[in-house]
């Protein structure tokens, strides 16, 4: 959180579940090499999950640093787990988009709600959208593979989302492809929310270190984040722009 903050990030986001429920019957014991050996995959999800103790050092610490998180929630038991350190946001991951019960669970919290979209179709994303309801405030442009190939980043569908719910929420991007462009690509076309992983080595054992911003890449995505915003901060008015003076006096021809 200290290097997050430290960049200037407004928000981190965690992931929050109970394995018991989110856990595929299929893959709960399936083997899982890990730093713990090779243990069953319900085991390892166990111990990686973060408890109530873990949280509230985590809700202090961001605090401590002057910055704000929020999680995904899984399920019904993690969404009002999170609900009780009062976040700013419940985000649905992509994975629980067609979970409905758990979009009615979300929605009825009053926590503003962050909808990412990978995996889905447009059918399944609209009928999301209707589940939260007016809890709605970003939906996320979302492809779901660690790391995303280039050719399927798809970035032009962040404006068909945006033009389809225009005035229903605001649309963002949630990106999970190793380089550094995307991210600023999205801002530049207009996005409200831009979401990445980060890590401290990419080469890590887990599959998201893959997809994620070392702090060399981290600092390289929140420079550009930073370009966008300068580059756009300007009135788009059509008018000469200051540095533009000089110009005008020594380059201007006017007809009569």
């Amino acid at each position: 959180m200290s290097l997050a903050a430290g960049m200037g990030v407004d928000y981190v986001k965690f992931q929050k579940r109970d394995p018991d429920l989110c856990v595929p019957e299929h893959q709960k014991d399936v083997p899982k090499v890990c730093r713990w050996g090779t243990i069953p995959y319900i085991e390892y999800k166990h111990r990686m999950e973060f408890d109530e103790d873990d949280y509230s050092e985590l809700d202090g610490h961001c605090n401590a640093v002057g910055v704000r998180w929020y999680a995904s929630a899984w399920d019904h038991h993690s969404a009002h787990f999170l609900a009780e350190f009062g976040v700013p946001f419940l985000k649905i991951p992509s994975a629980q988009v067609q979970n409905h019960k758990l979009l009615a669970v979300v929605s009825g919290l009053g926590i503003p709600v962050v909808l990412s979209t990978g995996m889905s179709t447009d059918e399944q994303v609209a009928r999301a959208v209707r589940d939260v309801g007016t809890s709605l405030a970003y939906v996320l442009h979302c492809v779901a593979s660690y790391p995303t190939p280039d050719d399927e980043l798809n970035m032009g569908r962040m404006l068909l989302l945006r033009n389809r719910y225009r005035g229903v929420a605001e649309v963002g991007y949630s990106n999970h492809s190793s380089k550094t462009t995307p991210p600023i690509i999205a801002a530049a076309m207009g996005a409200a929310m831009v979401e990445f992983h980060i890590t401290i080595r990419r080469d890590d054992l887990g599959s998201d270190h893959a997809a994620s911003m070392d702090p060399r890449r981290f600092a390289r995505v929140m420079n550009g984040l930073c370009d966008v915003e300068r580059m756009f901060a300007a009135d788009p008015a059509c008018a000469p722009m200051k540095s533009e003076a000089e110009a005008i006096k020594r380059l201007r021809m006017v007809s009569p």
